[in-house]
């Protein structure tokens, strides 16, 4: 890591020059005002509680909350905005992971505020659990709609980031530190100082993830199996994989939740045929998606402990090769290959570093366009952001009564297009009247 960040420092010297540097990135923290933080050495001394917010994260949660209206509207019909069948990746994929990401920024960035302000751990995880559990009840009353409560799904995306964000959130309470003695000068592994217990407790979380979905096989089926189950068949083609789609991790969430209980759609059951239902956000794909929510809260690390914008945008792009290339590394950077493949069924962990490297390459080109150089508010994503998980609860549970909801008989895709797009508009243009009101509504 020594090694890499002198080689791109050294290029970046002799190739773009002292005067490129000095035109982007001579602005520090407190010429953003308000809108971020900066510890000090006197960060350990108690003070009245503030609020301020990091622009660039309002606004990527606007944008992973308008895509992913957009996309639950119908994406226009178009295969780029519909999940993938099994293995593989498309826009659709990355939303969730984006907005666990962004919601792990956020829980860093409120919660480093409240324990300077002398706030006790113990109470900061008290209302962390409280907000957890919230959420999860609100996603199993969105799925309980039109269904009874005997077959209502347990597993959801609301229960998964309660789930993640309790996780992570417990990690940052006992291990967070509140002051960081900023002095002139650079560290090349200030955020990891300043990280790495955290890190060590969700490295330990993937690894059993990986060891349970690699070594430990589901009743008749082959060990480490990740495939669809039903039609599908592995290399030696010798095994009757009807009940075996999701590997361990189906197995797993039928017995401990029930059939009944999970989800029973997916397009993969049509064209493998399989018999046994299966949840892509189900029980043990927790233990990979803290590392997501771990990224993001990285991510914010490296805006607290470091008050320079060069030293953050390049930490931020330098985890982002990192990731990518971690994730890249598990699936041969392929579709199929590698030991494990990309997969937002099982949310496999070369898939989770692969999303957590695009959203640090995102966080990094938000902040030094939106919060470093100020070309652009981020309007209207800035104001939907504000009032992210209020728009996604209203657009589930309103998706065909509100705003718009439109039945063509033999639809183009022009017109799918049109409509979902301005299904999506119109949840936006919601976040801004919230936002003009001065209303945002939070757990």
């Amino acid at each position: 890591m020594a090694t890499l960040w002198y080689i791109v420092k050294g290029i970046g010297k002799r190739v773009v020059a002292g005067r490129l540097y000095a035109t982007y990135f001579a602005r520090e923290d407190n010429e953003l005002g308000s809108e971020t933080r900066v510890l000090t050495t006197e960060a350990s001394v108690p003070r009245s509680p503030t609020r301020s917010r990091l622009r660039s994260l309002d606004i990527f949660r606007g944008f992973c909350i308008a895509l992913m209206i957009f996309v639950n509207s119908g994406g226009g019909g178009y295969r780029i905005f519909s999940h993938a069948v099994w293995n593989g990746i498309t826009v659709a994929d990355v939303v969730f992971p984006w907005f666990a990401f962004a919601m792990g920024e956020a829980l860093v960035l409120s919660l480093n505020a409240r324990l300077r302000t002398s706030l006790p751990r113990l109470s900061a995880l008290g209302q962390i659990a409280r907000r957890a559990l919230v959420m999860s009840l609100i996603g199993i009353c969105l799925s309980s709609v039109d269904v009874s409560w005997s077959n209502v799904r347990l597993p959801g995306v609301l229960q998964r980031l309660a789930a993640m964000y309790f996780i992570v959130g417990a990690f940052e309470c006992a291990f967070m530190r509140t002051s960081q003695n900023i002095t002139p000068g650079r560290s090349l592994f200030r955020d990891i100082a300043a990280g790495w217990q955290q890190w060590l407790a969700t490295i330990l979380l993937v690894t059993i993830h990986v060891c349970i979905t690699l070594t430990v096989a589901a009743p008749g089926c082959p060990r480490g199996y990740l495939g669809p189950g039903g039609l599908h068949r592995t290399a030696l083609g010798d095994f009757s994989l009807q009940n075996c789609t999701g590997g361990i991790a189906g197995y797993i969430d039928r017995m401990i939740l029930g059939s009944s209980h999970l989800y029973q759609a997916g397009s993969f059951r049509k064209i493998y045929k399989t018999m046994e239902p299966y949840d892509p956000e189900g029980l043990l794909g927790i233990l990979s998606g803290v590392l997501l929510v771990q990224a993001g809260a990285h991510a914010t690390r490296i805006m607290l402990v470091y008050n320079h914008a060069r030293a953050r945008i390049m930490r931020w792009v330098f985890w982002s090769i990192v990731f990518g290339a971690a994730g890249g590394a598990l699936c041969l950077f392929s579709k199929n290959g590698g030991p494990i493949p990309l997969n937002k069924n099982l949310w496999s962990v070369s898939y989770c570093l692969v999303t957590a490297a695009m959203a640090f390459f995102i966080q990094a080109v938000l902040y030094f366009v939106v919060d470093l150089k100020t070309k652009w508010g981020g309007r209207p994503l800035y104001y939907a952001g504000q009032n992210a998980l209020f728009l996604y609860i209203g657009s589930i549970l309103l998706k065909k009564h509100f705003p718009l909801y439109w039945h063509i008989v033999a639809p183009t895709h022009a017109q799918l297009l049109a409509t979902h797009a301005a299904a999506m508009l119109m949840w936006l243009a919601v976040g801004v009247a919230l936002y003009k009101k001065r209303i945002f509504i939070t757990l």
